[in-house]
């Protein structure tokens, strides 16, 4: 496969956001069930299953604040498990890399 890397304000995804999950259950089928329905919604560019006080975290791009409200309230919450959600938009990208540190 080919991979384009495109600006994604120029694309029209002016909001980068990080949203932490936690779930209610952990069991096998219960974790499943968040990560199919995750992996589905486009919006989410990386999902990560983390130690500590989330389960998750997303990161997701959206063009504007409406759409974040949009995704939250419509398509995150609704999801199978959830217990509870933490949002934090993304004032500056600093640095972002594809590049591995090889060598």
């Amino acid at each position: 496969r080919y991979v384009a890397l495109v600006d994604r304000e120029q694309a029209g995804f002016d909001l980068l956001c990080f949203v932490s999950v936690g779930l209610r259950a952990h069991g096998h089928d219960d974790v499943e069930r968040f990560r199919d329905a995750v992996t589905a919604l486009p919006e989410v560019l990386e999902c990560h299953h983390l130690t500590g006080q989330f389960d998750y975290q997303l990161k997701v791009v959206l063009p504007d604040r409406r759409a974040l409200e949009r995704f939250v309230v419509e398509k995150l919450t609704p999801l199978p498990g959830i217990a509870r959600i933490q949002t934090s938009v993304v004032v500056r990208e600093v640095k972002r890399s594809t590049a591995l540190p090889i060598g």
